[in-house]
């Protein structure tokens, strides 16, 4: 029995040392760390040609402004102006960078605002050009009767540490402040919190600011009112209920019903922040909403939650591909020259190319094909070669990491929508009347040729007439292939076939079906979803009941539209969670804008 007990208890002292007593509050899994790079230029010793600065320090600050997180730093550019911070934890980050140069040497600054960083990610920050430091001064004014001076007011640049505290005439001023734009916010006690949003201070400039703050009436309150409207998805009914609408700060906090309709009572006078979120929407945020005496109700009106937005802001795109990894989108600019951009489309934009004379329709915005090879190495395009009279159509290749671009193939007929195989052993592309595979090894690729054999793997069984676009050949992991085009004679229209080895298989055409019953047609631009069971495509129509970017099963059932805003060039993000697509519209002034549309989880 003895030894039965020495067992168990060996046992027992094992297994708390292998698992613990229970739960361990202070136990968890650290993040994983993120990297930032990028590179800090000057213009102080020639403004037209900026370089790289020499041990520039840089520091991240904490952009929640807390603190007990601080700062990490500093750290120092290289000769060129390059950086690299390792180790970031996860979190929200202002970079801000300093030196003093040019002779006399002088203080130059510069901050990049609200960099978010998820788990791992490695993300590049645009060149930041350092300059002069800019001062913001003004003057704040106490309301009210008996209001004694316009003292010890708080003046706070928010996100911030930078704060300081109005005179006894109320006149403050922040000095040493890093080119940018700034929300400003007075806060002093029995009085209105004012905020100025949207303060841009630039390099070496003075900005002068006033503000009139009113007196808070502790038995005086308001309310605030609106309306919550969600973006018509598939059918526009009308029904805008589960939006969560929250006063930021506060706990209050409501979701609306089918109406859309909110109303918050009993607020004290302030100046608040309304946020309205729902899922698979995108989230609004309403600033500087501020109650003052004599308003009984703040009716902020109709507000709309988008399901698109438009992303990638100055860049004008006829083609778009996602990397494989997702975190970074190709595209087709209106040079004809093929560059790359975060997946934001906010913090960088590189041009791969050099004479690439990348083929697109400038009047339709309609691309002629963008393909990235499975281990994101390279990008298939079809180029048009003006210098050739007899053979003016090449398919092309060029490395994602920048060179020149290579051709593959040539003809005297157009060439469409050339796609990698998820292999990467082939790729298919569009020669009329027929589809096409080329076989490739990807060695002889990056040496001479890449041509193996090529195979015409779908023929016949077309529309009638001259085909006038392709657009959104895909190739699946299922063996399965989609893509849509026209002819004079037919509209647009998505066919998919199932590749066999031994080709000659016809395509299938892929009516879509609204879960009513009701057909679509002229559908166009098909992409696949990441597992290859669903197809996202879009509808260009006048007709505001039907035209949109829609998702169906792959024989076309239960077609569900994703936005009201139709589009060119439409692809499916790795994880499925978006849809990104350029503005369509001959003539539009906004024809190539990139946007993105939420998919429903």
């Amino acid at each position: 029995m003895k030894v039965y007990v020495f067992y168990a208890c060996v046992l027992s002292v094992c297994l708390l040392l292998t698992y613990g007593c229970g739960p361990d509050p202070d136990r968890f899994e650290l993040p994983i760390q993120a990297t930032l790079t990028g590179t800090i230029l000057e213009s102080v010793t020639d403004p037209s040609n900026p370089r790289g600065v020499t041990s520039a320090r840089i520091q991240l600050d904490d952009a929640n402004n807390a603190p007990s997180k601080g700062f990490l730093g500093p750290f120092f550019t290289d000769k060129l102006g390059n950086y690299v911070i390792p180790s970031i934890p996860p979190g929200i980050y202002d970079l801000v960078a300093d030196k003093f140069v040019g002779s006399p040497a002088v203080p130059r600054r510069g901050r990049v605002r609200f960099i978010r960083l998820a788990s791992g990610e490695t993300r590049v920050i645009r060149d930041l050009v350092i300059g002069e430091p800019g001062e913001l001064r003004g003057v704040v004014t106490l309301g009210g009767a008996g209001a004694a001076g316009n003292g010890g007011i708080d003046v706070n640049l928010e996100g911030t540490t930078r704060k300081g505290t109005t005179a006894a005439n109320g006149s403050f001023s922040l000095t040493d402040l890093e080119a940018g734009v700034y929300t400003v916010v007075f806060q002093k006690s029995g009085f209105i919190e004012e905020s100025q949003p949207n303060v841009e201070v630039l390099a070496g400039a003075v900005v002068n600011l006033t503000a009139t703050m009113d007196p808070l009436n502790p038995q005086s309150v308001a309310a605030i009112r609106g309306q919550a409207v969600i973006e018509p998805r598939d059918p526009a009914t009308g029904d805008h209920s589960g939006v969560t609408v929250t006063i930021e700060g506060t706990s209050r906090s409501l979701v609306t019903t089918r109406g859309g309709f909110f109303q918050f009572d009993s607020l004290p006078l302030a100046t608040y922040t309304v946020r309205l979120e729902k899922r698979d929407t995108f989230t609004r945020r309403i600033p500087a909403v501020r109650l003052v005496p004599g308003e009984a109700v703040k009716d902020l009106g109709q507000l709309q939650l988008d399901t698109h937005r438009p992303i990638a802001s100055g860049v004008r795109a006829f083609d778009l591909e996602h990397s494989p990894n997702g975190t970074q989108v190709a595209y087709i600019a209106s040079s004809g020259e093929i560059a790359v951009m975060d997946k934001s489309g906010q913090i960088f934009k590189q041009v791969l190319t050099s004479g690439a004379q990348a083929a697109f329709d400038s009047q339709t915005g309609r691309g002629r094909g963008l393909s990235w090879s499975p281990d994101g190495k390279e990008l298939l395009f079809v180029r048009r070669d003006t210098s050739s009279a007899t053979l003016p159509f090449r398919i092309g290749v060029v490395p994602t990491a920048g060179g020149a671009h290579r051709t593959l193939l040539t003809s005297g007929n157009e060439f469409y929508a050339p796609a990698w195989s998820p292999d990467g052993k082939s790729f298919s592309y569009y020669l009329t009347p027929d589809l096409h595979r080329v076989d490739v090894s990807r060695d002889a690729l990056s040496q001479s040729t890449a041509v193996v054999s090529t195979d015409r793997i779908i023929s016949g069984n077309r529309p009638p007439g001259v085909v006038s676009a392709v657009s959104g050949l895909e190739a699946a992991v299922t063996g399965r292939i989609v893509y849509s085009f026209a002819t004079s004679d037919t509209s647009n229209g998505i066919f998919s076939a199932l590749v066999i080895a031994s080709g000659g298989v016809n395509p299938v055409d892929v009516l879509p079906r609204l879960p009513s019953g009701q057909t679509l047609t002229a559908a166009e631009s098909p992409t696949f979803s990441p597992d290859a069971s669903r197809i996202a495509f879009a509808i260009q129509s006048q007709d505001t009941a039907v035209k949109g970017i829609y998702v169906m099963n792959l024989d076309g059932s239960n077609a569900t539209r994703l936005t009201t805003q139709p589009g060119n060039n439409l692809d499916y993000s790795p994880d499925g969670s978006r849809v990104i697509f350029t503005w369509p519209g001959a003539g539009s002034a906004r024809l190539g804008e990139v946007l993105e549309v939420l998919v429903p989880r």
